[in-house]
């Protein structure tokens, strides 16, 4: 028989349905069984460009990726991207935005993307995966001696696409 997933009010349920159209079997599920595993880390590990943005790093982050949602906006011209995140050990936020901003071109009237707005990641201690810590020798200035100095550089990861690379936001034209 076909399986189809109905959401009734206070429970989710499966309920098989046989061959005329009635309920067969219905069992109760818990609402964390609901949907593919993994859903939209796969989606994105299969999209040529997007794929290209995942780092190894990001592979165990994005199996938290519960949806993603696009919504247009009006003022601005544009629209936002939402990445929703099940609760994780490698940041707080539940949910990741990037909005755009587009303007029409005067010569063909197509919408343009102009402005990208990225959002902060409150990444938990020794989580962030868009940095990492490099450490040098360097020669002591008065020359006897030398010492390790630690500096912060960015590192490749998808989660990038949500950190502006500018201080000012991203302008796109």
């Amino acid at each position: 028989g076909e399986e189809l997933q109905k959401k009734d009010e206070d429970e989710s349920k499966i309920e098989e349905i046989d061959d005329n159209g009635e309920v067969k079997e219905s069992k109760p599920v818990a609402d964390d069984t609901l949907g593919i595993s993994d859903f939209w880390f796969i989606a994105m590990s299969n999209e040529d460009t997007v794929a290209g943005t995942i780092e190894e790093c990001d592979n165990e982050i994005l199996s938290h990726l519960v949806d993603v949602r696009c919504k247009t906006t009006s003022e601005p011209n544009g629209f936002v991207l939402t990445f929703e995140f099940s609760e994780n050990e490698f940041f707080t936020n539940k949910e990741l935005t990037k909005a755009y901003e587009t303007k029409l071109d005067d010569k063909d009237g197509e919408q343009l993307l102009y402005k990208a707005h990225g959002c902060k990641i409150e990444w938990k201690d020794g989580k962030n995966v868009t940095c990492k810590i490099v450490k040098k020798k360097q020669s002591s200035k008065s020359g006897k001696g030398t010492r390790v100095v630690e500096k912060t550089v960015p590192k490749k990861s998808f989660f990038g696409f949500f950190e502006p690379p500018f201080a000012e936001d991203e302008d796109l034209t």
